[in-house]
């Protein structure tokens, strides 16, 4: 009879800590608002930023450097019907 009693009652109590701590969690959180966090893309510097970019364009002109008349000659016209019907 005891365990029952001690089982009945500890639910209760479960939800009662719970909603405490909640309204204290939230209660902090509200007076004490976290900082800017430093590794989100928008947060970082713009020198890092820029030095990306240029990274970035770098990489692009040596590939075009190297494969651009791939995409400059023409593709042979082998004869074939294309989608709107004509060769």
């Amino acid at each position: 009879m005891p365990d029952d009693l001690l089982l009945a009652l500890a639910v209760p109590l479960l939800i009662a800590s719970s909603y405490l701590y909640a309204l204290t969690e939230s209660w902090w959180r509200r007076r004490h608002p976290a900082g800017p966090v430093p590794y989100l893309p928008g947060r970082a510097p713009r020198a890092q930023v820029c030095e990306q970019v240029a990274a970035a364009e770098a990489v692009v002109a040596d590939a075009y450097a190297r494969y651009g008349d791939l995409y400059d000659t023409p593709l042979p016209d082998t004869g074939r019907l294309t989608a709107g019907g004509s060769p």
